[in-house]
């Protein structure tokens, strides 16, 4: 295992531990780890703008699933990928409980073993907390992932707002304003302060899926 592997399963096994000690009920500390009910009013919105409502959904850090069986039940078929296995589980009991079909998959989207193309790709909080030597390879799967005239819904913590120069190297942004992170016990309503930033990109003129 090359370096740059090892760092980013050090990275997953962290990640794995965290969550391992929220099914514990301990805290972790950190918002992605929380249970969000609901669709984010963000992705919603940006969705209905384009009138994508079915075809191929890929999650990208699906948690503990409540995204993705929200796009389920909109009627895209869902891929959901995660590092945590502990997540993995807890998000297919959730789907199996709801009655709603999710595949979930344990996988780094750093080194996808994923095959085939996507017609939407959703990343609420993982690009966001990668580290920056990772980013590229980040970009350069999603963008084998991404069909050619697909969509990437990209949510990142306003602190890494920067790091959205990587990926327009690969794609175009086509909207982009600043939002929030909802935590789980606040209303999709409430009056939040913008500590996210919320991008809609898709591939850049001429760029076929496969790069």
């Amino acid at each position: 295992m090359d370096e740059n592997k090892l760092q980013v399963t050090l990275h997953a096994l962290e990640w794995e531990a965290r969550y391992c000690k929220r099914a514990a009920g301990q805290g972790t500390g950190n918002s992605f780890l929380k249970k969000i009910d609901g669709l984010d009013a963000d992705f919603a919105e940006a969705l209905s703008k384009r009138g994508l409502r079915h075809g191929r959904l890929l999650e990208i850090g699906a948690g503990l699933g409540d995204q993705a069986v929200h796009y389920a039940r909109m009627g895209f078929e869902v891929t959901a990928t995660e590092v945590s296995g502990t997540a993995i589980v807890q998000a297919s009991a959730l789907a199996s409980r709801l009655g709603v079909r999710v595949s979930f998959v344990n996988d780094n989207i750093l080194f996808s073993r994923l095959e085939g193309v996507f017609d939407v790709i959703a990343d609420r909080g993982c690009y966001t907390v990668l580290p920056r030597d990772f980013l590229e390879d980040y970009a350069r799967n999603t963008a084998r992932l991404l069909a050619t005239e697909g969509y990437m819904l990209l949510k990142t913590d306003r602190k890494s707002e920067d790091k959205l120069a990587v990926l327009q190297r690969h794609f175009e942004v086509l909207d982009c304003f600043y939002s929030h992170y909802r935590k789980g016990y606040q209303k999709a309503d409430e009056s939040l302060s913008e500590n996210a930033v919320f991008t809609v990109l898709r591939h850049r003129a001429g760029r076929c899926a496969t790069g």
